[in-house]
C-alpha cells in the first residue's frame, strides 16, 4: 500500500516537472519569435 502511494506521487511529480519542462520551451520560443519580430 505504502509502495504503491509512492509510486504514485513519483507518477505525479513527474508529470508536473514535465509539465513545467514544456512550458519553459513554449515560454522560449515565444520569447524567440518575439525577438526575431
Amino acid at each position: 500500500m505504502k509502495k504503491q502511494a509512492l509510486l504514485i506521487l513519483v507518477a505525479i511529480l513527474n508529470s508536473i516537472f514535465i509539465l513545467d519542462r514544456a512550458a519553459d520551451d513554449a515560454c522560449s520560443d515565444l520569447q524567440k519569435a518575439i525577438a526575431a519580430g
